[in-house]
């Protein structure tokens, strides 16, 4: 987005948001298309983003803004760059969001319409103060990238990580389903309470990014056979169904324990998972084993 009604925070988080794209995409091939009134392509051809970086954020910065923030003349050129190549197709919308009636009345449907089918697309809300990249769904276009299954984001500042945009890095709006379960309130996922007892929904927000885990742990009857995940990677709905068995019931009891299952020693549950643990503690002072081999376990 060229347009005159960016604030010049906002054009320099843009310049931001791209450097960080191209360094996240490495050898893709890319073309940058700036879009006013009208709409032109910056490059000559595509070109591999590691070795177009530079020349792009030099276009970028001698950019004299015009008027009118037509998108969908920009999507139409990208549309025709994209035609002349095979492979994965993605475009990234960079906008302030100060679109025209016509635009913001469009539908999703209408605007998808504007790429080739398969192409997955991402919009960002550009901001003028200093804000991580997030997850926003409301944004005006934020129906075209949900029917892509690409991703909305709002952004701002000179220390953005585009990493996101590049390849999904978190299961977002995170769901677990367990029937005949009642979720433990201690536990890292906060309980949300379904319609009913048998479908209690548990959630995580803004969602599970990589490199991270979480211990989630469920009370109910010995009927209770499933636990299933929902959640979303970037726009695509992501679900995972984990078939329950009996597992390690020692460790089972461990991890209830350490994880403070129970507020008071008293409390049925705590001591029993104490009495199943099998360590030194309230419930047992010293536990031995006898078979193996050496007729010592």
């Amino acid at each position: 987005d060229t347009s005159r009604s960016l604030s010049d925070g906002q054009r320099a988080s843009a310049r931001t948001i791209v450097g960080s794209y191209l360094r996240a995409v490495g050898r893709t091939r890319v073309q940058v298309v700036t879009y006013a009134r009208r709409a032109s392509a910056l490059l000559r051809g595509w070109r591999r983003a590691t070795t177009a970086a530079g020349e792009i954020d030099r276009a970028l910065a001698a950019i004299v803004p015009a008027n009118g923030s037509n998108v969908d003349a920009g999507l139409a050129v990208a549309t025709q760059w994209l035609a002349k190549v095979r492979g994965t197709r993605r475009v990234v919308v960079l906008t302030d969001e100060r679109l025209a009636d016509r635009l913001t009345a469009m539908t999703g449907a209408a605007l998808r319409e504007q790429v080739p089918a398969g192409t997955l697309v991402h919009v960002v809300g550009l901001l003028d103060g200093a804000a991580a990249l997030e997850r926003a769904d409301d944004l005006v276009l934020g129906e075209l990238a949900a029917g892509t299954e690409g991703m909305a984001v709002r952004a701002g500042g000179s220390d953005i990580d585009a990493v996101a945009l590049a390849r999904p890095v978190s299961i977002d709006d995170l769901r677990i389903r367990a029937p005949g379960l009642e979720p433990d309130p201690s536990g890292c996922l906060p309980l949300e309470p379904g319609p009913s007892a048998e479908d209690r929904l548990a959630s995580v927000a803004p969602g599970l990014a990589e490199g991270r885990s979480c211990h989630w742990s469920g009370v109910g009857a010995s009927t209770a056979d499933r636990v299933t995940l929902v959640g979303r990677i970037w726009g695509r709905r992501w679900t995972r169904e984990l078939v329950l068995d009996d597992g390690d019931p020692v460790e089972a009891a461990r991890r209830l324990i350490r994880g403070g299952v129970a507020a008071s020693e008293d409390d049925a549950l705590f001591t029993a998972a104490e009495r199943a643990s099998r360590a030194v503690n309230h419930g047992w002072s010293l536990f031995a084993v006898w078979g193996g081999r050496d007729v010592y376990g």
